[in-house]
């Protein structure tokens, strides 16, 4: 029924390979379906830019939706790193942004194996949970899209900081150069994305109950504190220095507040995104109340810190945590479990003999069963985050076809405006202003509110067909639009009656092709 450690250990590494390889093809199903980033993007190639025609001093102000004066608040570290790969190796930017995310997210692998090793010690759960990380939906899928660039940097960063640091506090001395190594990564985080910053300085705060003395550990954390704010220090402090604190507390409001749902998300929903089957969520609750029952309170506390301070990706914050749990379901409780099943056939004398060991059977198929299911869902589920060539064509035309001071308002595509790639594209691919686009306005105190709610309204205008309130939703006398367009081929809306007959009144068809429709207004 067993084998040896070194057979056990052996197929392990297998597995785990092979799960990786597997999870690169869930990636790479989303990426090579489109010739351009995934999903949005045009923010961060705007952003690229003005960075490069800046010699990499932080501007104060990014050319995204001009004549908007957006504050350039972004961490800017991936933008360099994907400016410098595109000047120094001639690849063209576009497809920088287009893969550089993917490479990130997939380096992440390593430190997540790492980091899982040191947690959950020897045998077979740092790589039951860096399978269950690989192919984790909130693991990739936001990470790989263009708006990814930051977060997939950021999250490379992280983990490699919390391994460091880790290690720091389990050395026992005051100062060493992992304990350097974690403050110079807690920097580079900062600069690449902040609410990834906030939960890696919160984790590692966890840490110090578990490692090294608490005392001396949170001196340790205050000097890693200290390292990381010099580290970031170029890109806070010319923010503050061109626009004070304004920007940070706009972004600071924008993710709602901590409430009642945030924990109705975490236990009730599927907070793992599993498509077709809930396997890892079911993992998930397995084992954290394995871990509850037997009073080890790291992992179950890194979740409450998620809730502290990650909540506003609450998703993509938790994937590092469930993933190891769900390595701790996996091995302490469901193998043993089959073990004892079969066990227990042997002793009554039944046939159960099995020529590979649970403890490669049984995640085997979990993974495999998982697997299919993310592909599934990437090959059903994937062309809603990708920009049609129709809509890049219509964008073409309206660069060369609009006055150069036009603007638009865009129908919404989608529920949400953050799956709208059409909406964050505009302004880069077109050249023109925006009503509509909500990228980019977080850093805006006020305006990113009212974007989505004029997104929402439009959204909710058109499905009823309500042309009254769809007045409501446009530009008011003095800042008025020029244009409208409706892409019927990426959105499931369709114009009513009365919203056309209203629209026709007042506007004439300038464009129609292939399932887009731009309206120009009258003039009044």
């Amino acid at each position: 029924m067993t084998s040896s450690p070194r057979r056990e250990k052996q197929a392990a590494i297998l597995v785990l390979a092979f799960c990786i390889f597997l999870a690169a093809i869930i990636r790479l199903q989303l990426l090579l379906a489109t010739p351009r980033p995934l999903n949005d993007g045009g923010l961060f190639l705007a952003m690229t830019r003005d960075l490069q025609a800046a010699g990499y001093r932080l501007p104060e102000f990014t050319t995204y939706n001009l004549p908007d004066r957006i504050p350039y608040a972004y961490p800017p570290l991936s933008f360099a790193l994907a400016g410098a790969l595109n000047q120094l190796l001639g690849a063209d930017l576009l497809q920088v942004l287009r893969w550089l995310p993917f490479v990130l997210n997939m380096l992440s692998i390593l430190p997540f194996y790492l980091l899982a090793k040191r947690i959950l010690g020897d045998g077979r759960k740092p790589l039951y949970a860096t399978i269950a990380y690989s192919l984790l939906k909130p693991g990739y899928f936001w990470y790989i899209m263009g708006g990814g660039l930051t977060r997939s940097l950021g999250l490379l960063c992280s983990l490699w900081a919390l391994v460091f640091f880790w290690d720091a506090l389990r050395a026992g001395r005051w100062f060493s150069g992992r304990l350097l190594a974690a403050g110079v990564l807690l920097g580079l985080t900062a600069c690449s994305h902040i609410e990834i910053t906030l939960l890696t300085a919160g984790v590692m705060a966890l840490f110090c109950c578990f490692q090294g003395g608490f005392r001396r550990s949170v001196l340790r954390l205050a000097g890693v504190g200290v390292l990381g704010v010099l580290v970031s220090a170029p890109y806070w402090g010319q923010v503050l220095h061109f626009h004070g604190l304004a920007p940070f507390l706009a972004a600071s409001g924008t993710g709602g507040i901590f409430s009642e749902s945030i924990v109705i998300r975490l236990l009730a929903e599927n907070l793992m995104e599993e498509e077709y089957l809930t396997l890892f969520y079911v993992l998930f609750l397995i084992g954290l109340g394995g871990l509850l029952l037997q009073k080890k309170i790291l992992l179950p506390g890194w979740m409450l810190v998620i809730l502290l301070v990650g909540y506003r990706s609450l998703e993509r914050s938790s994937v590092i945590p469930l993933a190891m749990v769900v390595a701790v379901a996996l091995d302490d409780i469901l193998v043993p479990g089959f073990e004892s099943i079969l066990s227990k056939l042997q002793a009554e004398g039944k046939p159960a003999r099995l020529r590979y060991p649970l403890a490669l059977i049984v995640p085997f198929l979990v993974f495999t069963q998982a697997f299919g299911s993310a592909l599934l869902d990437t090959m059903q589920n994937g062309d809603q985050f990708i920009l049609p060539e129709t809509s890049a064509a219509a964008m073409q035309w309206v660069e060369q076809n609009t006055p150069p001071d036009a603007s638009f308002v865009l129908l919404p595509g989608a529920e949400g405006w953050f799956q709208d790639p059409v909406l964050e594209w505009f302004p880069v691919l077109a050249q023109r202003y925006s009503w509509s686009t909500v990228q980019g306005y977080e850093w805006v105190r006020g305006a990113f509110d009212a974007r989505e709610k004029q997104y929402l309204d439009l959204f909710e205008s058109v499905w009823q067909d309500d042309p009254q309130k769809f007045q409501l939703c446009l530009p008011r006398a003095g800042d008025s639009y020029d244009y409208i367009l409706f892409n019927f081929n990426f959105s499931y809306l369709k114009l009513g009656p009365r919203l056309d007959a209203w629209l026709n009144r007042g506007h004439s068809i300038v464009y129609q092709q292939d399932g887009i429709v731009i309206y120009a207004r009258h003039s009044p």
